[in-house]
């Protein structure tokens, strides 16, 4: 009786044993692996949907037209050269999908620079809501929610108690906002202008990741207003 009960004890455990691996089997079938590109890594995506579409709604936002800017405050030469050289800079990295221009019109202009304070900015711009208290810096998009595209913005660099190479980064940063990059990149490895985490001597320029980022938000494959899927089926052979 005892030889008969330790044989069906054995059985069980064999029977359970062979659920449990089927059960892991079934699991590891069911892990979406990491999308790649044909040029960029998966990291790089996750990067770009943590700059893009996890920051908006889930849809891709972009201009869809030229761009003109206004610098409301050009009492500082250097950042003023400074806007200057961005501009330059983001018109080769977008290639011609994005033209950027500097426009002494304030009424028609795109996106408005304020270099000030931030009382003087939430006067001016009384629609802005802060998440936080203690920015420095901030960006603020009007986009069409249905279709992505965006409308209108301004940026914002706390000119109190930030010196030259704050307002550099800064203003570099709120300006890459504004392409669309709404979203901020918590990936450690990506030395970034976007990559927000104290202690590091952040870059007063774009790095390498930053411009690969900029030319694929505005390669001509992805459109304003993709979702999560569409932009899936693009990244892939990009």
């Amino acid at each position: 009786m005892i030889k008969y009960f330790i044989l069906l004890l054995l059985c069980l455990c064999c029977i359970f044993i062979s659920c449990t691996k089927d059960t892991s089997s079934i699991k590891q079938q069911n892990v979406t692996p990491p999308l790649v590109g044909k040029n960029y890594s998966a990291n790089e995506i996750t990067a770009f949907k943590q700059m893009t579409i996890n920051a908006t709604n889930g849809i891709i936002i972009k201009w869809s037209k030229n761009v003109s800017i206004y610098l409301v405050d050009t009492v500082y030469p250097t950042l003023t050269t400074e806007l200057d050289s961005i501009i330059s800079e983001l018109n080769t990295l977008a290639d011609t999908n994005l033209i950027i221009t500097r426009t002494t019109n304030n009424t028609a202009a795109d996106i408005k620079v304020y270099l000030t304070d931030r009382n003087t900015y939430l006067f001016a711009e009384p629609q802005v809501v802060p998440q936080t208290s203690n920015y420095i810096g901030l960006a603020y998009l009007y986009w069409n929610r249905d279709n992505g595209i965006i409308n209108k913005g301004s940026a914002f660099v706390d000119m109190i108690g930030t010196d030259i190479n704050n307002q550099r980064r800064i203003i570099r940063h709120e300006l890459m906002h504004t392409l669309g990059f709404y979203g901020h990149v918590s990936l450690p490895e990506f030395y970034s202008v976007l990559f927000a985490i104290s202690g590091f001597p952040f870059p007063t320029m774009y790095t390498s990741f930053d411009k690969r980022m900029i030319k694929l938000l505005y390669n001509p494959a992805i459109k304003s207003g993709m979702n999560e899927t569409a932009l899936n089926a693009v990244l892939v052979n990009l």
